[in-house]
């Protein structure tokens, strides 16, 4: 077995807005808000990393030729817009569609196939979930 950090797979990166709830972005920064809210796939967080979906598509094409190329089992953790991410390209979810996808609390199984892969949602009822939190 072997394990492997990398750090494609964090969170979105809100720029100067990251440490800001989404309350908080919405009262202080409005028209970031409603930027993001009219196009969640090209927005860029304003100021040092900050990141759109698209950029965060970008950094996760090693981890997803990995997960396509391995022959055994894999286990992703990460955050939304990882999660949506991968769900999207192993769903065959239109780009335009994946910053939308719903996240539930649980564990995304993929199973390899010899047409591909299909997917399953496996519930946790248990941990803390963090739904409305960070900027997936």
């Amino acid at each position: 077995r072997r394990c492997f950090i990398k750090a494609a797979a964090n969170e979105l990166c809100a720029g100067f807005l990251d440490s800001l709830t989404q309350a908080e972005i919405r009262s202080k920064f409005p028209r970031e808000a409603a930027a993001r809210q009219a196009d969640k796939l090209t927005y860029r967080y304003p100021g040092a990393g900050g990141e759109s979906y698209a950029d965060v598509v970008l950094r996760m094409n090693d981890i997803i030729c990995m997960l396509e190329s391995s022959v055994g089992n894999a286990v992703v953790i990460c955050d939304r817009a990882v999660y949506r991410v991968i769900q999207a390209y192993f769903d065959g979810t239109p780009i335009e569609e994946m910053p939308n996808l719903e996240v539930k609390p649980g564990v995304l199984e993929f199973r390899r196939s010899h047409s591909g892969f299909s997917t399953t949602h496996l519930e946790v009822r248990t941990g803390r979930q963090s739904l409305g939190h960070g900027w997936g």
